[in-house]
Parts: C-alpha cells; sequence; structure tokens
C-alpha cells in the first residue's frame, strides 16, 4: 500500500513524464479507503483540539460528555458516511456530490449529538456550543480534503490515468453500437483495449474487423490487468453466452452482459426489483 500511495504522490507532481506507468482503476479504491482515513483523523483532531483550547481551561476533564461525544462520532459518522455514498469511486472526481454527502452525514451525526444531550439534559451550555463549533470545523476540513482530492482526481484522468481497461466481446451490432457509447462519454473515461470476435472474420462498411479473437483477449489477459470484459451479444444467445463466461472465468476480472439494443436509449432509468428479478 505505501508503494501505491508513493505512485499516486509522484505522479499527481509528474503526471505526464509517468506515462509509461500509469495508475489503473483500483487506484481509485485506494483514494476512498484514504478518505475514510483522513475523514475519521479530521473528526478527532478537530473535536480534541477544540477541546484542548475551550474546554480544558475551565477544568473539565475529558473523560466527560466531550471524551464521550468524541467516541461516538468516531464510531458512527464513517458508517453514516458511507450510507450516504459518500465513499463511492465513481463519484470522487465530483466535487458537489462529495460535499453534499458529507454536509449530509455531518448533520445527521452531530445533530443526533445535541438531540440526545439536550433531550436528556446532559450538555451544558458550554458543550453544546463546543459541539456545533467541531461540526463546522469536521465539515470545513472535510469540505477541504474532497476539494483536494477532485482535483487530483480530475488531474490523473487528464493524464491518462485512473481508467478502467474495458475489452469487448462481439464485433456485431451490439460491439459496435457499445464501442461508440464508450468512446463518446466523458464523466467515466476508459481505456479501450479492443473488440474481439472469433466468429466475424471479414471487415464490411459497418462493422471493422475485431482486434482479435477469444483466445488472443484470455493471452492478452494473463499478460496484462484487464478490469471489465463487457459481452455484447443477444441475450437469446443463452449457450455462446455461457461458454464465454466459463472461458474466461481462469482471468480476475468482471465479465458483464452489455445492454440490448433498446438498452442504450434507456439511460439512466432505475432498475426495480420484484422478489429478486430485475426489472426496468
Amino acid at each position: 500500500m505505501a508503494e501505491s500511495v508513493f505512485n499516486v504522490v509522484r505522479l499527481l507532481r509528474f503526471p505526464q513524464t509517468a506515462s509509461e506507468r500509469r495508475l489503473g482503476a483500483e487506484a481509485i479504491r485506494l483514494f476512498a479507503d484514504l478518505l475514510r482515513v483522513v475523514d475519521v483523523a479530521i473528526l478527532f483532531v478537530a473535536g480534541g483540539l477544540l477541546y484542548l483550547h475551550f474546554v480544558q481551561p475551565y477544568g473539565v476533564g475529558f473523560r466527560s460528555e466531550y471524551g464521550r461525544n468524541v467516541l461516538l462520532a468516531t464510531i458512527f459518522l464513517p458508517f453514516v458516511l458511507e450510507k450516504t455514498g459518500c465513499y463511492k469511486p465513481a463519484a470522487l472526481d465530483h466535487l458537489g456530490n462529495l460535499c453534499r454527502t458529507a454536509a449530509i452525514g455531518c448533520t445527521i451525526v452531530f445533530g443526533g449529538l445535541l438531540a440526545v444531550g439536550v433531550a436528556t439534559n446532559a450538555l451544558s451550555e458550554l458543550a453544546r456550543l463546543w459541539t456545533v463549533v467541531w461540526f463546522a470545523a469536521t465539515l470545513g476540513g472535510m469540505i477541504a480534503t474532497r476539494a483536494v482530492l477532485a482535483g487530483a482526481v480530475v488531474r490523473l484522468r487528464a493524464a491518462g490515468h485512473l481508467r478502467e481497461a474495458v475489452a469487448i466481446i462481439g464485433a456485431g451490432p451490439w460491439g459496435g453500437r457499445l464501442g461508440h457509447h464508450l468512446g463518446r462519454q466523458h464523466s467515466h473515461p476508459i481505456e479501450l483495449l479492443g473488440t474481439f470476435d472469433e466468429r466475424m472474420t471479414r471487415a464490411t462498411s459497418k462493422y471493422p474487423l475485431p482486434d482479435g479473437t477469444l483466445d488472443d483477449l484470455v493471452a492478452l489477459g494473463k499478460q496484462q490487468r484487464i478490469d471489465k470484459i463487457i459481452v455484447a451479444l443477444p441475450w437469446s444467445a443463452e449457450q455462446r453466452l455461457l461458454e464465454i463466461i466459463h472461458m474466461f472465468k481462469g482471468l480476475a476480472v468482471d465479465i458483464v452482459l452489455s445492454p440490448d439494443h433498446i438498452g442504450f436509449s434507456l439511460m439512466n432509468r432505475p432498475v426495480d426489483y420484484l422478489g429478486e428479478l430485475p426489472l426496468m
């Protein structure tokens, strides 16, 4: 992990000169994990420093409502932030969403501490003021951290890092449309390794020649990292889909099915469930 952190710092300073060793999509999960640690550190340090500066001069010990609230917030805040979607890797370059989820999580936790303290009369006036200032300091630190993080992610992605390596199986109409769609999207840029299909051997005006066969893709997966393989074939070809999935089970790679033709016209539609059956 220490080596990964060193590589991230080096690439942030010199993103273009280190292009021979690009950070893959797994590094974005490292960012999310580091953000969790930093959030807890900000929460604890802000509460401790404010206690030392404002409360300790009055002779109040830390083993009181102050220490209890710091402990409770340290336990519950990471859980609440996780539930608000604060650590989703795909959202780490969206500063507005990062700040919004952090504000919601902090409001829930600190609001809960204040509400319980007031309801049980367990917080003095000084403790209530300290909690409010602690909330503001913690949220401010989190927003500043997220501004730095979002800027770093945007900079690395602009330099070609943090992109999923994706391969497409199927050089027919599904694969062609899928490749066109993936190449146009800017919110989640990828590194397209190519289209692979062993059944299409001739290029046409509509569908170019595949970049290789399925055996070529298996060999490629053993030589370099592949984050995702998208199977762009008709869902009705059940037997062939199962054969392809079995063929690549030896690779540590996610295998997913591309939506059918109508799926490209129903982007961002919610998925509902009837029992365990997904419906759109």
